[in-house]
């Protein structure tokens, strides 16, 4: 198998082939015997032996699948580039992209702060190439349009300029905000910074045009995926068309 080809080699498919043949026809062969010479009292005792064999070789399978389960798991999380859980209140940059949101929708500005004075983050992580910030407010104002307006700054510590886009859900709702910078690395980048600037759009850093949809392991696995790492929140993000 290789970066190009997910599809297992032909000896690993042979391999795992004939082990689930022998799966199979362990307890097939015993249940044949155990129907033909059942009366027997030795075959009976014999084919009870070997099914507490057959049930210890699966319980043993099932403990070496699960932990390769969790060394794959582990392997995936490690390349996701980890960020120090931040929040959950709102970075100055946050609040910096609420201010010029309320500047350049000017009708909106009422639902906006209605909207805010109930609001808070849910969860912050790094994209790799940005942050995705989770929004919720127990007042569900309205804020049309704000998913249109796209606000660029210049952020000290980073090579180029950085990008932020709102987004809403149906009901026209605040629940997302995605800074993004292109291809600039951010993995180890924290964005609490309060080191920035508004600028100008920039002509080679585009907007994304598909919501994101960001999401974490649920914190049960903590214990097993942070045992030998700090407590932090590992992140993927999937972009679905709307």
């Amino acid at each position: 198998m290789d970066k190009f080809n997910r599809r297992p080699s032909r000896a690993t498919r042979r391999k795992r082939l004939a082990w689930a043949a022998a799966a199979f026809a362990i307890p097939t062969a015993a249940f044949a015997l155990l129907f033909l010479f059942g009366s027997r009292l030795d075959s009976v005792i014999w084919l009870k032996g070997l099914g507490g064999l057959y049930l210890i070789a699966f319980a043993i399978s099932l403990a070496l699948g699960l932990r390769q389960g969790v060394r794959i798991y582990r392997e995936w999380i490690d390349k996701l580039g980890f960020q120090p859980t931040q929040g959950p209140g709102f970075t100055t940059l946050e609040l910096a992209v609420f201010d010029e949101l309320e500047k350049t929708l000017i009708e909106e500005a009422p639902a906006l702060r209605r909207f805010l004075a109930q609001a808070e983050v849910v969860s912050r992580f790094n994209s790799g190439t940005g942050c995705i910030t989770r929004i919720r407010s127990s007042h569900a104002q309205a804020v049309a349009r704000a998913s249109e307006v796209i606000f660029f700054f210049q952020l000290k510590t980073l090579a180029g300029p950085t990008g932020c886009r709102v987004w809403t859900d149906e009901a026209e709702v605040i629940d997302l905000m995605e800074f993004f910078t292109g291809t600039v690395d951010t993995r180890k980048f924290d964005w609490d910074t309060t080191d920035f600037e508004p600028i100008d759009p920039p002509e080679h850093l585009k907007p994304p045009t598909i919501r994101p949809i960001s999401t974490i392991p649920h914190p049960s696995y903590n214990k097993v995926l942070f045992e030998y790492h700090p407590v932090e929140e590992p992140r993927v993000v999937v972009r679905v068309r709307q």
